[in-house]
C-alpha cells in the first residue's frame, strides 16, 4: 500500500470548506414570473398550480397582470382609455385582486419574495416580455384556456405569442 505525504507550505492559506452542494443551491435560486388574467378561472388555475412548485428553489416571484391601452381616434381627437390619471387606481385593483396568490405562495415559503404589478401598456405582450428580460426571470408561467377547433385556430392567444417570444424558460398550464 502506498502512503501520500502532503507538505503545504506555512504560508499557504487553505480556503475555508464550503459545502459546494449549498453554495450551488442558492447560486440556482430562481426567480419566476406568473402571468396572471384575472378572471376567476385564472385565478383558482394559479392558486391550485402553487402547491406543485418546488419552493427550495425559487427566490422571488413576480405576480403580473398586462392591462392593455386601448387608443381612440376620430376626426380632431386621440383618446385613450385607461387615462394616466386611472393608472394608479387600476394598478391598485390589480394588486388587490392578486393579494390571495401572494398569500398562498408566503403559506408555502415564509423566505420568498413576492411582487405584484400590473404593466399597463398598448401591446401587454411584449411589454410582459420586456419586463421579464429586465428583471432577469428565469421561468415564466402562463395560462391557457386550452382552446380547440376553428376557436383555437384563429384565436391569438396569450400562450402561443409567449411560446415564441419568452427570453427565459416558459411553463404552460391548461384550465379546464
Amino acid at each position: 500500500m502506498a502512503s501520500l505525504l502532503c507538505i503545504i507550505p506555512l504560508n499557504y492559506k487553505v480556503a475555508p470548506y464550503v459545502d459546494k452542494q449549498v453554495y450551488r443551491s442558492d447560486q440556482m435560486k430562481k426567480s419566476i414570473m406568473v402571468c396572471v388574467d384575472l378572471n376567476e378561472e385564472s385565478m383558482k388555475l394559479f392558486t391550485e398550480d402553487l402547491d406543485s412548485w418546488d419552493w427550495q428553489n425559487i427566490k422571488k416571484v413576480h405576480l403580473v397582470h398586462g392591462f392593455r391601452l386601448l387608443a381612440y381616434t376620430g376626426t380632431f381627437y386621440f383618446n385613450s382609455y385607461p387615462g394616466e390619471n386611472q393608472y394608479e387606481e387600476i394598478e391598485a385593483s390589480v394588486r388587490q385582486v392578486l393579494m390571495p396568490l401572494e398569500e398562498k405562495a408566503k403559506e408555502a415559503c415564509s423566505d420568498v419574495t413576492v411582487s405584484r404589478r400590473c404593466i399597463i401598456a398598448r401591446a401587454p405582450k411584449e411589454s410582459l416580455c420586456a419586463y421579464a428580460k429586465k428583471e432577469k426571470i428565469d421561468s415564466m408561467i402562463v395560462g391557457t384556456r386550452g382552446k380547440h377547433g376553428i376557436a383555437g385556430f384563429f384565436s391569438s392567444s396569450f400562450a402561443e405569442y409567449m411560446v415564441g417570444h419568452a427570453p427565459c424558460e416558459l411553463r404552460v398550464i391548461r384550465g379546464d
